[in-house]
């Protein structure tokens, strides 16, 4: 069986409903690892970016840096994430860097339809961690 390439994934992703009617915008970002950006219309300034691996393919999106905690909250926050992160479906929250981050991850086997319910689970959990970190964000 044929190894899944990004290019692989960008053309079953353009064929879903999804992309065709412009609920995800998706674009292939080149580097040293090529990924795929998604782009929901409702959570914009929050692209999701999919990379495929050997085994898996892994939805991440970027949600704030360190330095936008405030101060003296660096630790509650770390505790109510690890907490949040069983009961938020589908994805898990980490730190890569100084940056917090949610992802979710899928066998590399995955058809298409479970990808997109990756990305939209996703964004949708994107706005549940803004609202319950808000007060730990500076504003």
């Amino acid at each position: 069986m044929r190894k899944l390439t990004t290019d692989d994934l960008m053309g079953q992703l353009s064929a879903t409903e999804e992309v065709i009617n412009g609920e995800i915008v998706i674009q292939k970002i080149e580097g040293e690892t090529p990924v795929v950006q998604a782009v929901l219309q409702d959570v914009d300034e929050f692209p999701i970016m999919l990379s495929v691996g050997d085994e898996q393919i892994l939805a991440i999106v970027d949600l704030w840096g360190i330095d936008e905690v405030e101060d003296g909250k660096v630790s509650e926050l770390n505790a109510v994430l690890l907490r949040a992160n069983l009961p938020v479906p589908l994805s898990s929250f980490s730190i890569m860097g100084d940056r917090y981050v949610l992802f979710g991850a899928l066998s590399i086997n995955s058809d298409v339809n479970a990808v997109v319910e990756e990305i939209t689970t996703l964004a949708n959990n994107v706005l549940d961690a803004l609202d319950f970190c808000k007060e730990y964000l500076n504003s």
